[in-house]
């Protein structure tokens, strides 16, 4: 029986790393998850996750969430999402599930349940849920010790995804709800990746090689466009390495309540904040001067 959980205890991170391997910017799936749980569970390694399907506060999703909060407090994802206060009340054992929801809806701009569309509530809120569970892989990482692990490359994990994210603004569709999905699918991504680079073992060089990516294939994008990918992404992402908190006003969500996603007039015309964009247009100079320093 021994060696059996032995073998589970090898195989189960292995497993995770190809599975993020195969598909970096995916929400892991509910099936995926409870599977995972089940056999962790039965070798002493149990985790708690937040079903993608539902959007009822459990105390699994709080669990998951706490979860978060030992790998990610703070880290570049903490200060990027502006989540140190909540990172404490989420640890604090008196807070419940139903504290917790509340939480998530003032952290999705909501204060009361009748002045906004309902599902845009929903989604919003749902949102807020993954960002303060990091859908769910801080669970995962803190169950099976994947935090410094070698079966995981969390530095090439950034790079992939980011890969995948400029890959589907290439060319985006040109109806609203079409649009409207690849927002959230990038947010979705852009969030895996400020996990990953989280646990990445040269995060000044992970953003580094983000920028150059994104100077490589810069001729597949219009100049508003690459101007809004370098200061709505990657300045911001660099200002939460430096130790900046970032907040709601630049941190990429899928769902914005209240107001017209920026993505969806991406590669249209001058942006409202184009002028402030060219103040945080990254520059390689110190990209070099990184790579330098990172050896």
């Amino acid at each position: 029986m021994l060696g059996c959980d032995d073998e589970v205890r090898k195989a189960l991170p292995l497993e995770v790393s190809d599975t993020l391997a195969a598909s970096p910017q995916s929400l892991l799936s509910d099936a995926a998850l409870k599977e995972w749980q089940e056999r962790a569970a039965a070798i002493g390694l149990p985790f708690s996750f937040s079903s993608q399907t539902g959007d009822r506060v459990s105390l699994a999703c709080l669990e998951a969430a706490r979860a978060a909060e030992k790998v990610l407090a703070g880290s570049v994802y903490e200060r990027y999402f502006d989540l140190h206060a909540a990172f404490q009340q989420v640890a604090d054992v008196s807070f419940d599930p139903f504290a917790f929801g509340v939480l998530c809806e003032l952290r999705a701009g909501f204060t009361t349940r009748s002045s906004q569309n309902m599902q845009k509530r929903k989604d919003c809120i749902v949102e807020q849920l993954q960002v303060m569970t990091s859908n769910n892989l801080a669970a995962l990482v803190v169950s099976l010790g994947l935090v410094e692990s070698i079966d995981v490359n969390w530095d090439d994990l950034v790079l992939s995804t980011w890969q995948w994210v400029l890959a589907k603004l290439e060319d985006p569709p040109e109806e609203e709800d079409a649009r409207g999905l690849v927002c959230r699918e990038v947010a979705t991504a852009w969030r895996q990746l400020i996990f990953y680079l989280a646990l990445a073992s040269s995060q000044k060089t992970a953003i580094s090689k983000m920028g150059f990516h994104l100077h490589e294939v810069s001729g597949k994008f219009g100049d508003a466009m690459h101007c809004h990918l370098h200061a709505f992404l990657i300045a911001p992402l660099q200002k939460a390495l430096d130790g900046e908190t970032v907040g709601k006003e630049y941190a990429l969500l899928g769902n914005v309540p209240g107001s017209r996603h920026w993505l969806l007039d991406l590669e249209w015309g001058r942006s409202d904040k184009e002028e402030e964009a060219a103040l945080n247009v990254f520059h390689y100079d110190k990209l070099n001067e990184d790579l330098d320093a990172d050896g």
